[in-house]
């Protein structure tokens, strides 16, 4: 056990010497050389020797940055990040580390809950950010993955009364649809559909629109509108063409066999 403590002690003092400038460059370069563990100590180092330092919040936003990217530690990066925001709640960083413990949250957690309640904290104090668009998508997703589709489409609509223009606007409008969809609600996923194409004819999501309202359509046995809006979507180039395809000849073939004259009596 002593062997194990010295090395550390050596490099704990190690970081620290000549000033937090000269102990973050440390741990830049030992990042840069591969050694992540021996980078994150001597950033712990820094916090700790100079908590009133310049450099004391880079070290914590540098090491959840090692913790995230590198180490894949994402519960020691969240902690390095909610850190840095108690610390330090006005930096200029102070909104980008918040957005990434959203991320974190959603990505890497799968905690959806949380997720929601950082996305909203995120809105509380940074109401004119720039990325508040993407931290409110990411709580109608998180919505979405819990299946609280009622509440993902009031988010939905909040969103796009706000952020039209937004790039995420497309997927947004999409998911309305795709929410009713998911509930076997066809006919509300088909009027959602139409919403999106009137709007957005030529949108990202237009050919998914096209598929989604197929499919609802095909469920109602509206099979003449399930395969015109199929093939509205082989149009706009479907992401998936085989699986458009299929469609294509699956609903042709019903459509056939449900038109086909009744066989004679004998």
């Amino acid at each position: 056990m002593r062997r194990l403590l010295l090395p550390l002690l050596f490099l704990a003092v190690a970081s620290c010497t000549g000033g937090p400038k000269k102990a973050y460059e440390k741990a830049v370069e030992s990042r840069r050389d591969g050694h992540f563990t021996e980078a994150v100590t001597r950033l712990r180092e820094l916090t700790l020797e100079y908590p009133d330092s310049e450099y004391a919040g880079q070290a914590l936003l540098l090491s959840a940055g090692i913790y995230t990217r590198d180490l894949k530690a994402y519960d020691d990066a969240l902690d390095a990040y909610r850190l840095f925001l108690r610390l330090h709640p006005d930096a200029p960083e102070a909104a980008a580390a918040r957005e990434e413990v959203v991320t974190l949250l959603y990505d890497k957690k799968h905690d959806y809950w949380l997720t929601i309640v950082e996305c909203e904290r995120f809105a509380e104090r940074y109401p004119a950010s720039p990325r508040l668009p993407v931290v409110r998508q990411r709580m109608i997703l998180s919505y979405m993955q819990l299946q609280r589709y009622e509440k993902a489409r009031e988010e939905a609509e909040r969103f796009l009364s706000r952020f039209a223009d937004h790039e995420l606007a497309d997927e947004v409008a999409y998911t309305i649809a795709r929410s009713y969809y998911i509930e076997s609600r066809n006919e509300e996923a088909i009027t959602a559909a139409r919403n999106y194409l009137a709007l957005r004819p030529e949108g990202a999501y237009a050919s998914r629109a096209w598929f989604l309202a197929g499919k609802a359509h095909e469920d109602l046995d509206r099979l003449r509108d399930a395969l015109a809006a199929f093939e509205q979507a082989k149009a706009l180039n479907y992401p998936s063409p085989p699986v458009v395809d299929e469609k294509i000849s699956a609903v042709t073939a019903r459509l056939e066999r449900k038109l086909a004259p009744a066989p004679k009596k004998q």
